[in-house]
């Protein structure tokens, strides 16, 4: 996870919209 970490590292499965 790149930025996801901010709201849930661990849902990575909401695919990370850069």
């Amino acid at each position: 996870c790149s930025f996801n970490l901010i709201v849930s590292c661990s849902n990575e499965e909401v695919n990370h919209e850069e």
